[in-house]
């Protein structure tokens, strides 16, 4: 590998394939290897095509860019897996219901004002964070998050009544 660029890419390409596939033994890429390879062709062009003698040798340019693509495809990856999870159809899905949160819930009701089983709602059972509670009933965030205080204040008194019968 030189430090100048070679005259046509194709002569690139040829001279630094080997650096591409280091990179994925590397990097310990076992699956998908040609889509790696591809990636790591994506970066050696970007360093063929920007390259300039300013930024050093055009081999460590090349290991910088090849590397580089590789790994954003590599997060790419875990993110796309990360968030596309799939489920076995044969484990019945653990999440419970809106319907049982609010049951489970409704025994807590008599203790709380209107606003405080609101809040409680929004929050527990549909999830919304409090500027969505807010905007739904019209008030301010500090509004709901003075619900939010009184409601955690009376449930907490609850509990730790129930812990000393």
């Amino acid at each position: 590998m030189t430090s100048t660029i070679p005259a046509s890419f194709e002569e690139t390409y040829e001279q630094y394939t080997p650096l591409v596939k280091r990179m994925i033994t590397r990097l310990r890429i076992y699956q998908e290897q040609e889509e790696y390879m591809q990636a790591g062709y994506v970066g050696l062009w970007k360093a063929y095509s920007t390259f300039s003698p300013e930024k050093g040798t055009f081999s460590a340019y090349a290991f910088t860019l090849v590397r580089g693509e590789m790994l954003m495809m590599l997060r790419k990856e875990v993110r796309f897996s990360e968030r596309h999870q799939l489920f076995d159809d044969h484990q019945p899905f653990e999440q419970p219901s809106e319907m049982e949160d609010r049951f489970e819930l409704e025994a807590y009701f008599p203790l709380l004002s209107e606003r405080e089983r609101t809040w409680l709602t929004d929050f527990a059972v549909h999830a919304l964070p409090i500027r969505d509670i807010a905007a739904k009933h019209g008030v301010a965030a500090s509004t709901v998050k003075s619900w939010r205080k009184s409601a955690l204040r009376k449930l907490r008194a609850h509990t730790s009544e129930l812990k000393l019968d």
